[in-house]
């Protein structure tokens, strides 16, 4: 079920989110016009799509102060357990995104830039998913992959999912090889994480 959550940021990271967005589409409205083939045409395209996808989730983000970015207080105990999340992704725009979906979900999102750093969370905490991108700046993800799945503990740490903008059979293959349970293109829609995730805990 999803929840009726929004995610709030600042006025000036809206706008720093939302310019490049709208630069990419101008320029794609201008390579339409030009002489492309038909696969050059369908890959502008679906640049297009993707932006606007990209730019409609920005759109949907609540602007607020920082005050109220601050959260109260809670008892933990008062909260009902929510599925935990490891967002694993180096682009703060992709970051955001993913991060506002999840939480839509009613997961309890921790983020990670790195391998180095998702790895370090992995260690001490134990996730009911792990979303995995496979182009990180230290490692590639395949190899995050392998490490989780060789884990001794490894039933007590959660399920992994890829989310790649390409993933070719040979990347699929190795990442299945890796432990991972399922490969998501990017952009990924909400019902498609809404599927893996209440997929075992409905």
């Amino acid at each position: 079920m999803k929840l009726d959550r929004a995610l709030s940021v600042p006025k000036e990271v809206h706008h720093e989110l939302r310019t490049p967005l709208t630069e990419i589409l101008g320029l794609v409205h201008y390579l339409k016009k030009c002489n492309l083939t038909l696969q050059q045409y369908d890959y502008v395209n679906s640049i297009c799509e993707s932006a606007n996808h990209l730019l409609s989730t920005v759109d949907k983000l609540s602007i607020s102060t920082n005050e109220e970015l601050t959260e109260p207080s809670s008892d933990p105990n008062d909260q009902p357990l929510s599925p935990s999340a490891l967002l694993v992704e180096d682009q703060p725009l992709i970051q955001l995104i993913h991060k506002k979906m999840l939480a839509e979900l009613g997961c309890e999102v921790d983020v990670a830039g790195t391998a180095e750093q998702s790895l370090a969370l992995i260690k001490r905490k134990k996730y009911d998913f792990i979303f995995l991108d496979l182009g990180l700046p230290d490692r590639n993800g395949i190899e995050v992959a392998a490490f989780i799945h060789q884990l001794e503990d490894r039933t007590e740490q959660g399920r992994v999912i890829v989310l790649t903008a390409y993933a070719d059979e040979e990347t699929k293959v190795a990442c299945l090889k890796a432990g991972v349970e399922a490969v998501l293109l990017k952009p990924v829609k909400i019902e498609c994480l809404e599927e893996i995730i209440y997929h075992k805990t409905d």
